[in-house]
């Protein structure tokens, strides 16, 4: 069987790989996005519910102490203040529904008949729609989404650093002036495809 090596091909391939690759980085920073957020309503709810139980139970005891109760009962105010205002229960379906929408993309671009510049570019107008949704992004976690998928493609030498304190505040700053994590031309045409 033989196999077309034209530079249409070569560039088809290549653009598809890109799109691919871009599109497996936004479902796996989606999905990281939306257990951040399902972990932190979890964590707050659990919080939450032990501190008020402590109010509860200190007011029913004997020995209260009101300034026990008093500070619980700040602790219970302000975790469901900050919960409400963060909006963690929405933001974790907003992230949980991009990083569905991602993975049709995921699949469609796995059928065989996605290597026509048409479909590709039906693709890449569905990308641009989704991103248009997205809220602002997190520099860091993208960079390491864009590792994740490096490491799962067995190209390491490829990472891109990531210091410590970007790994810890992923998910908490978004880093404006850390550099964008954009695949270049150069990635897909050492054997990526």
């Amino acid at each position: 069987m033989e196999h077309n090596h034209s530079p249409e091909s070569t560039a088809l391939a290549d653009r598809h790989y890109e799109i691919l690759s871009d599109v497996r980085r936004s479902v796996r920073y989606h999905d990281h996005r939306r257990r951040f957020y399902f972990n932190l309503r979890s964590t707050t709810n659990i919080v939450t519910m032990l501190a008020g139980s402590a109010v509860m139970g200190s007011a029913f005891a004997a020995t209260a102490v009101p300034p026990l109760q008093w500070g619980m009962g700040a602790l219970v105010a302000v975790l469901a203040v900050l919960d409400l205002a963060a909006g963690t229960g929405d933001r974790a379906v907003l992230h949980t529904e991009l990083y569905r929408r991602f993975i049709r993309l995921e699949q469609r671009l796995l059928d065989p008949r996605s290597l026509s510049s048409e479909f590709l570019t039906s693709i890449e107008s569905e990308q641009l729609d989704i991103e248009m949704e997205e809220p602002p992004v997190y520099h860091a976690l993208n960079r390491s989404c864009q590792n994740e998928l490096l490491r799962s493609e067995g190209r390491p030498e490829l990472f891109l650093p990531l210091s410590w304190f970007h790994r810890t505040f992923r998910n908490l700053l978004h880093f404006p002036n850390l550099p964008a994590t954009q695949r270049s031309r150069a990635f897909s045409n050492d054997g990526g495809g």
